[in-house]
């Protein structure tokens, strides 16, 4: 199945907005995100959304949810590089999936929606809480 962009309109700073692109696969009428969100909040790994051609710029922008996948994103920025790997490494084994962005210190963290969320968010408190990382909350789709 081939992957297309998807453009996601993100509000910035100073109300200023960027673009974000996301991968997805086409199913039937709609697109299915296929990785983790850097930038946009509310969106997550999983989720259906369906979209409008813009046919000047030959591209696919978000136009809303057909069915959210129940996964949620967490952002984290690392404070020590040196722990980057290992984080990384004890994230997967709670069954976290991540992707690294083009800032060496910002990953962007799945939570699947069958894991324990509150388990999971211990970790990263903890890790916060010790001055290795910071992070954020950006899609919450977990029953809590």
């Amino acid at each position: 199945m081939k992957s297309v962009k998807i453009k996601l309109v993100v509000e910035g700073e100073d109300n200023n907005y960027i673009i974000e692109n996301v991968w997805a696969n086409k199913e039937g009428n709609y697109y299915r995100i296929d990785n983790i969100p850097f930038y946009a909040s509310n969106i997550a790994l999983g989720d259906l959304v369906s979209v409008e051609y813009d046919s000047e710029e030959d591209a696919l922008y978000f136009e809303d949810f057909i069915e959210v996948s129940g996964n949620s994103v967490i952002r984290i920025i690392f404070f020590k590089l040196e722990l980057k790997d290992k984080i990384c490494n004890e994230l997967e084994e709670l069954g976290c999936l991540w992707e690294g962005s083009d800032k060496q210190s910002l990953i962007s963290v799945s939570i699947g929606k069958d894991l324990d969320y509150n388990d999971i968010m211990n970790y990263i408190k903890n890790q916060f809480n010790i001055g290795n990382i910071d992070y954020e909350e950006a899609c919450i789709e977990h029953i809590r």
